[in-house]
């Protein structure tokens, strides 16, 4: 478009994650389930030949509601001396018995500039980027070992003498920028005698 000074591409994709692990406690099937997409567009201008601007932006987005831990018959109980059987799967089903849903999101956004004029003899090229990365996870810390035999969960039940169930919920942020300007001679020329 722009009489075929400008062009734009986007594309997207989504899918959806099949679960396999149950959790009988609260009656839920494919706990591990979830969804993805993403989204890119990229506009490429270049109003005059000797310029060009590229604008690329992309986010990709990741959501399950399970994790993929099953149970196993352990040795929390006797780490010195654990049974001959501790990484069989409970009732050798695909099970994770939690008492509070597990949640997961994760998301990556992305944007990115490059500029860059001709000049004939060299090419000035400016490349800017700006990423964030970011997850939240939420899941039961009621079966966390306090000590052995002894969850957390048990602990503090003993405390209020009722059941108590414990939730963790964790937010991490990843930010980065790049920025890069680059100066590159034609073929036959040179720019600097002595890089640096």
């Amino acid at each position: 478009f722009w009489d075929n000074k400008a062009a734009l591409r986007v594309s997207a994709v989504e899918s959806e994650n099949p679960g396999w692990i149950d959790n009988q406690t609260l009656a839920l099937k494919n706990i591990n389930d979830g969804s993805s997409y993403s989204l890119r567009a990229s506009l490429l201008v270049q109003p005059v030949s000797d310029f060009t601007a590229r604008v690329t932006v992309f986010e990709q987005h990741l959501r399950t509601t399970g994790g993929n831990s099953l149970e196993a018959v352990g040795a929390a109980a006797t780490p010195q001396t654990p049974p001959s059987n501790q990484f069989q799967s409970i009732g050798n089903n695909y099970i994770n018995n939690t008492n509070l849903p597990y949640e997961e999101d994760n998301s990556l956004k992305y944007g990115a500039l490059n500029l860059a004029y001709d000049f004939h003899w060299a090419t000035l090229m400016s490349a800017t980027s700006y990423g964030r990365f970011g997850i939240h996870f939420t899941q039961d810390e009621s079966n966390a070992n306090l000590a052995p035999g002894v969850t957390y969960g048990d602990f503090v039940s003993s405390l209020y003498g009722q059941p108590i169930y414990m939730k963790g919920d964790q937010v991490e942020y990843v930010h980065k920028f790049n920025q890069e300007l680059r100066l590159t001679s034609d073929a036959g020329n040179t720019i600097f005698n002595h890089g640096f």
